[in-house]
């Protein structure tokens, strides 16, 4: 039995770390990877300035994934032939690396990018407003700008759709 936990150790650490070679690859991107751009069929110098910001952020959220995969089955690796308290921890933790290493890759993008406020557009919704909430109004542009509108109220016991217009959309 001692052998069997052994050996899904070895295989979890083993595929571990080839993970953890694929974020290393992504997170250090600058440019899409040449595969990526073969695909594209267009090199790097091809794409607009926003086009090489958002290909880079998602090459490095890429990488991110890796990282976070590459921890989990490290700490499943260890889990594997030690306590389970082990597990529990370090997923809390590989959480938090995932959810920082995302605000800091989407900073970068707003920063590179120069858009606005790069929370703007999330749908809120006031607890307790009987008179209407808030919705998303998305705008079609170059920019693909979107904003937060005021919807038209409707009554508490009408159902609601989203749509992509200002005003909720009765079913």
């Amino acid at each position: 039995m001692f052998a069997v936990r052994v050996a899904s150790a070895v295989l979890f650490g083993f595929v571990g770390v080839v993970a953890l070679m694929m974020a290393w690859r992504g997170l250090t991107a600058n440019s899409l990877l040449p595969f990526h751009q073969a695909a594209t069929g267009r090199t790097w110098t091809g794409l607009s300035s926003g086009a090489q910001s958002v290909a880079t952020a998602l090459t490095r959220s890429l990488g991110l994934g890796f990282l976070v995969a590459g921890l989990a089955l490290l700490a499943a690796s260890v889990t594997a032939v030690a306590h389970q308290d082990v597990a529990t921890y370090s997923l809390a933790a590989i959480g938090l690396v995932f959810c920082a290493g995302l605000a800091l890759i989407n900073r970068g993008l707003h920063l590179a990018t120069s858009t606005g406020n790069p929370v703007e557009g999330l749908p809120v919704r006031r607890g307790g407003d009987r008179r209407g909430g808030w919705s998303v109004q998305h705008r079609l542009s170059n920019k693909g700008a979107v904003g937060i509108v005021r919807s038209v109220p409707q009554k508490a016991s009408t159902p609601v759709r989203a749509s992509l217009s200002s005003t909720a959309v009765p079913i």
